[in-house]
């Protein structure tokens, strides 16, 4: 085997000097006959050869073309949470600039607050507000949007409040019908099975003639309510059991389940109820 190894290197050997060797146009034929017989071998690798670096160039490609869509998609999610605040700060200037129109109408001192929690939970339902005693709320102040009628204080902290909604069975509520005028009680009924928020307005004269969408006003009866407040709307009407009083199911004119900015009913303004204090202060000293 070694021998036949030898030989076939020797012999290949030889052709090698023979060809390097001949006359230059045998060379020459020997050459070309050469070059056409690999061509083919040779434009074949040429063709793999640039397939592979187009592919190479293409998952390079595929890389760089993700990490651009990644970076395009953070740029997206980044800018579409700017719109969101843009928009939310706009539905609040919008918000506000009703609220400040409400209050510069209003003929009685309002106290703006921000309602900065709830508990809607069961039937006890109250709101809480960023504004307290510091800022002039005291106990038993209604409290209104520019729609109606919200609720009333129950309690107050040094710079917070709870408010009691309407939609509450314990807050109770003298209300009066203008058209022709008639009285009622309204109460709160809670939550109902589908969210929204109905009250109960009770002992109504039965010879009361009343209408769906009739509007209901707070009466002023009690000291608690200012008159005039809008209540709500007359949704339905029946007859009590007892046959004496009428009843009807009212729906009220704000939204309580989205409350945001709210007002504080006062007699006065808390910084002319301090200038007038210190005033009469003065004069009894002078006396």
């Amino acid at each position: 085997m070694r021998q036949r190894g030898l030989l076939f290197w020797l012999v290949l050997g030889g052709i090698f000097i023979v060809l390097f060797n001949a006359p230059t146009p045998v060379s020459r034929s020997l050459k070309n006959a050469t070059r056409e017989a690999l061509s083919p071998v040779q434009q074949l690798t040429s063709n793999y050869r640039r397939r592979f670096l187009d592919t190479m160039r293409s998952i390079r490609g595929w890389g760089s073309l993700f990490q651009e869509n990644q970076r395009i998609s953070e740029k997206l999610v980044e800018l579409k949470g700017q719109m969101q605040e843009l928009e939310a700060l706009e539905r609040e200037n919008v918000a506000l600039r009703k609220q400040l129109k409400f209050a510069q109408r209003a003929d009685r001192h309002l106290i703006p607050a921000e309602v900065v929690s709830r508990d809607v939970s069961g039937w006890w339902q109250t709101i809480r507000l960023n504004k307290g005693a510091t800022d002039g709320v005291s106990i038993n102040r209604a409290v209104v949007t520019e729609e109606g009628l919200v609720g009333r204080v129950v309690d107050v902290s040094v710079r917070t409040c709870d408010v009691l909604l309407i939609s509450d069975p314990s807050c109770k509520v003298s209300c009066t019908m203008p058209r022709p005028s008639g009285f009622g009680v309204l109460s709160g009924r809670g939550l109902s099975w589908n969210g929204s928020v109905i009250c109960n307005l009770n002992l109504i004269n039965k010879r009361h003639a009343i209408d769906v969408r009739d509007e209901v006003v707070t009466s002023g009866l009690g000291g608690v309510f200012p008159k005039g407040i809008l209540v709500g709307y007359i949704d339905q009407v029946f007859m009590d059991d007892s046959g004496l009083y009428q009843k009807a199911e009212l729906l009220p004119a704000e939204n309580l389940g989205s409350l945001e900015f709210v007002f504080i009913v006062a007699d006065e303004d808390p910084l002319d109820a301090l200038l007038k204090s210190r005033s009469v202060a003065g004069e009894a000293d002078t006396e």
